[in-house]
Order: structure tokens, then sequence, then C-alpha cells
């Protein structure tokens, strides 16, 4: 890859890690999409050899920074539609999906789990 290409690819980068940012007001499916957009940027830069300045951290460490941000608020409970134990069938479900079938795209029922989490 020539320098032309990656200073394209991490301008690019750089405009895209502040798009579309996730939001703990978000359902599980598109929380973690978000968080996974977020993640592949990182990947990208971290193949790209993102160097940190005197000035700034590099692209990944503030890619990494907001990532764990969103991330540890979502696990830790801080988001509207937690994550709980469906005690009657033993899996994960989110509070939205358990109280409604058709919410979040069938989660209470065990729709789709692999998309859903798959992201995260």
């Amino acid at each position: 890859l020539n320098d032309y290409t990656r200073k394209i690819i991490l301008d690019q980068v750089r405009k895209d890690m502040y798009v579309v940012l996730p939001t703990l007001d978000e359902n599980v499916y598109g929380f973690g999409k978000q968080v996974a957009r977020l993640a592949q940027l990182a990947h990208i830069t971290s193949v790209l050899d993102d160097k940190r300045t005197e000035e700034e951290p590099s692209l990944t460490e503030q890619i990494s920074r907001t990532l764990y941000e969103y991330l540890s608020a979502y696990l830790t409970g801080n988001n509207k539609d937690k994550l709980l134990f469906d005690i009657n069938f033993g899996g994960i479900v989110s509070k939205d999906g358990l109280e409604n079938s058709g919410g979040d795209f069938g989660n209470g029922w065990y729709n789709d789990h692999l998309f859903h989490y798959g992201y995260i």
C-alpha cells in the first residue's frame, strides 16, 4: 500500500469515526452494529500502522477509547434496553425483547441472537 492510498484511507477513518456513534438508547442490535463499525475502523487503522504524534494519540487509540467508553457503559447496565437473564429458558435476552415478543426483532424469543450479540 503506497503512502498516498494509506493517507486517503486514514483521512476517511478520521471522518467516519464520529459518524453514527452508538447510543445507549438503542436496542442491542443497533448498538452492536455501531460498536462493530467502530471496532472495524480501529482494526483498519492498526493494520495501516497509524502513528501517534506528540500532539494527539493515534487513531487506533482514539477509537479504542471511544469503544471502551460505550461498551463499558452498555455492559454495566447504563443503557436503556438492558440485557437480562431469562430464568425460564436460561438465556440472555434484552429487556424490550422479553417484555414484547416483537421487540428487538424477536430477541426475547431467541430470534437472531447470532446477529444481535455477534456484533458486540
